[in-house]
């Protein structure tokens, strides 16, 4: 894979990425600021979101037009959070030929200091990342909490760290905080709320006794069937399919399959298409004058009722609340 350097990214001779301090030097000095590749390049963003003092998040949505390779490389004194939203989010330390790679609903987290790494794009792939900085002067507890739990690893080390299921709720905030629509202190206000609610549902979690890591024991033949599944899931979930039909397609049986998935992203298939329905029904109620009724047909519900009921075992609240919690 080749290496690009782009000079809109940095004015140095290192690359660096979106969980990077200099991404706030791109920024600039708003609080809350997003960057769009150059066309020629590729498609979407880099955003910084900083609403006060020592709370940091970072995000992309990128898509390369060919392989290319970020490097970030920086001391950081907090931990970093970072969440896959997307396929895949894949690099490796700097000199280094040992891969990490997140897969979509993983999250895991690095503790403080170097951090050298060179994050890996292939063309055409489309990768979304969320990361967050917990600075020990704001979250010291939580921080002594996850080293407690084992639940983080030094990223000089060069250890794969632990790697943990994104929950419902977490999945929510995270969501809550990409579709605020606020404007000026109103905005700052509300992403400093969701963000602390975000580090506190996380931290909950990770102090969960039953909190358990996801495992990573599978063949690599079984591991790249388990991802072309959840891939055709992904890609069409709203049409339906069996897991006879899915077993058939990707060659493994049955039984199997249904084993491997469960222990591997902590759901059973079926639940796992419900959960893609249940966020396309999120992304759809951010459009202000959609209504649920139609929404819930969307994503294949022709009783209004057993609609909400999903949706309120999914996210914890009904379609007619999320909507309403939305800041059009």
């Amino acid at each position: 894979m080749q290496e690009a350097q782009y000079d809109f990214l940095h004015g140095q001779t290192d690359r660096s990425d979106f969980f990077s301090p200099a991404m706030q030097q791109l920024c600039g000095i708003m609080k809350d600021n997003q960057v769009a590749l150059p066309s020629d390049i590729g498609e979407g963003y880099f955003r910084y979101i900083s609403p006060c003092p020592n709370i940091e998040m970072y995000i992309c949505d990128v898509m390369f037009y060919r392989d290319t390779v970020l490097r970030e490389q920086v001391y950081k004194d907090s931990f970093s959070v970072i969440f896959s939203l997307s396929d895949a989010l894949e690099w490796k330390a700097s000199g280094r030929n040992k891969k990490t790679m997140l897969e979509k609903g993983d999250c895991c987290v690095y503790g403080s200091g170097l951090f050298d790494a060179e994050n890996i794009y292939e063309a055409g792939q489309r990768y979304i990342g969320v990361g967050l900085n917990l600075h020990p002067c704001r979250f010291r507890s939580v921080m002594d909490g996850l080293q407690k739990k084992k639940a983080c690893t030094a990223f000089s080390g060069g250890k794969t760290p632990p790697k943990h299921r994104i929950t419902a709720t977490i999945e929510a905030t995270i969501r809550q905080i990409l579709q605020c629509n606020y404007n000026d202190c109103a905005k700052s206000l509300y992403q400093e709320g969701k963000i602390l609610e975000l580090v506190a549902a996380f931290a909950n979690e990770m102090m969960d006794q039953n909190s358990v890591a996801v495992k990573g024991s599978l063949s690599w033949a079984d591991s790249e069937t388990l991802l072309r599944v959840r891939r055709q899931i992904d890609e069409g979930f709203l049409e339906p399919v069996t897991i006879a039909e899915l077993s058939k397609q990707h060659f493994m049986c049955e039984s199997k399959l249904r084993e491997i998935f469960r222990k591997h992203y902590g759901i059973t298939i079926y639940q796992y298409m419900l959960n893609r329905r249940m966020e396309h029904a999120c992304e759809l109620l951010s459009v202000p004058d959609a209504q649920v009724k139609d929404i819930a047909g969307l994503v294949g519900y022709s009783n209004i009722s057993h609609f909400s009921d999903a949706f309120r075992k999914k996210f914890g609240c009904t379609p007619s609340e999320y909507k309403r919690s939305l800041p059009f």
